[in-house]
């Protein structure tokens, strides 16, 4: 800022601004320096002519922090779709397993075998009696050895009331590669086995809303919801057996999450 030799007026203004900041700095030791050497200085946004400055002096019994809690509003209900879809989830959710496809191989310089994980995908509990329908390509590293019936051929987990998974050897029973599927057998108490209700393909609509659960890249008992898109489609199924009468759907289905449930 330049000086005005007829007004002086600048010269007047620079000499206010640093009178305020020297003032200011001043003010600011002379606050500090009264302080605990643990105290913290707060500076707040200055007005046009002061600046103010708090002292929180740590420790001090005489400052105190009240816990408080923003209030909680109650959850509202759910609207009727979204009732009726909560429902179907929770009362077929438990039907759904989580299917780890096994491979057996003899171990080195040991007697027995050792369990190889090969996959995993979704099944279902057909009865009381512990039979699992699945897809052949679920376990279709298993099958491609040709196990004899009864031999086991995956880890079966199948979901408990209290929430924990519970894992039991999947026998199989039989399966048809044309078809995509596969049977296996678990013995699991009956009481854990609750088979799935099973529905009518042919009266289902386009623009019915349809879920389906299961278990994509291992995320057990996962929910997508969407509609019937189209009836009777030919799909090429992992298999690479064209599977006819299929029902599609946009509601996500990701690898290991298949079945699906029409409201």
């Amino acid at each position: 800022m330049e000086l005005n030799p007829k007004s002086g007026h600048l010269a007047s203004v620079q000499c206010n601004i640093h009178l305020r900041v020297y003032n200011i700095v001043a003010n600011v030791l002379a606050c500090t320096s009264s302080l605990p050497h643990n105290a913290a200085v707060i500076p707040r946004p200055f007005g046009r002519r002061e600046v103010f400055f708090d002292a929180l002096a740590l420790g001090d019994p005489s400052v105190t922090i009240e816990d408080v809690t923003p209030p909680i509003a109650p959850s509202g209900r759910l609207f009727p779709s979204e009732e009726r879809t909560a429902e179907l989830f929770e009362e077929n959710t438990y039907s759904v397993v989580n299917i780890f496809d096994v491979t057996l191989r003899p171990q080195l310089n040991v007697t027995g075998v050792v369990e190889i994980p090969e996959g995993n995908g979704s099944g279902v509990v057909w009865d009381q009696e512990g039979h699992i329908v699945t897809n052949y390509h679920v376990v279709g590293n298993a099958l491609s050895r040709n196990p004899s019936p009864g031999q086991v051929v995956a880890r079966v987990n199948i979901l408990a009331s209290e929430g924990v998974q519970k894992n039991f050897e999947g026998r199989l029973v039989g399966a048809d590669r044309t078809k995509d599927l596969a049977v296996l057998k678990v013995e699991a108490p009956s009481d854990l086995l609750r088979p799935i209700k099973v529905g009518q393909s042919y009266a289902l609509r386009v623009g019915q809303q349809c879920l389906a659960i299961g278990n994509p890249f291992g995320f057990d008992h996962t929910l997508t919801v969407g509609v019937i898109s189209g009836l009777n489609r030919e799909i090429l199924s992992q298999t690479g057996v064209t599977i006819g009468g299929g029902v599609q759907t946009d509601a996500a289905i990701n690898p290991g999450n298949r079945y699906v449930w029409s409201s």
